[in-house]
């Protein structure tokens, strides 16, 4: 069985080159072209996060959003910890958007969650989510057990494109 989704895996893809190697690349426009190109980037991108094991939380109408496993807690004043939870955007849809949290709580309780703005169309953006752990009285990354995502994907003008239609949840630190 093994052997034979191998062989029909080599059959698309070396069909897939055989397509590929049939555009005429000189007869496209620049806009073409480029369009091609950040497809094909993102598309990379996708897969290299996927293959690094990075946590998907979601993929939808041309937007994906990746945890990719990096953090930092600052401290803004005594006592006052914030986490700062690396993600990466994929912009495949046709706007300029932004992604944020709509609502998030860690063990339980409910905080403040920021966002990553500024996305192109077509685009890939990494940054960090703010969270403040302070809400929560949480003062280190080894204290948190989980965290429960919801996110809104808003365009230029603020206006929600969709959000995630039930709420996301991320285990850390459990033996």
């Amino acid at each position: 069985m093994k052997k034979l989704i191998s062989i029909l895996a080599a059959l698309m893809l070396l069909g897939g080159i055989a397509v590929s190697e049939g555009i005429d690349y000189a007869s496209l426009t620049d806009d073409q072209l480029h369009e091609i190109i950040d497809l094909a980037r993102n598309e990379l991108a996708r897969r290299e996060l996927v293959a690094q094991e990075k946590t998907v939380l979601f993929e939808q109408d041309g937007v994906q959003l990746y945890l990719t496993g990096n953090y930092k807690v600052d401290e803004w004043g005594e006592g006052k910890h914030v986490l700062q939870l690396e993600a990466v955007v994929v912009n495949e849809s046709d706007r300029k958007i932004s992604v944020h949290i709509d609502t998030v709580s860690v063990n339980g309780w409910n905080v403040y969650g920021g966002s990553i703005s500024n996305i192109d169309a077509g685009k890939k953006k990494k940054g960090s989510f703010e969270i403040r752990l302070y809400d929560a009285d949480i003062h280190s990354y080894e204290e948190i057990e989980d965290i429960e995502f919801s996110f809104k994907v808003l365009d230029e003008s603020y206006s929600r494109i969709f959000s995630t239609e039930t709420p996301i949840t991320v285990h850390f630190n459990r033996q």
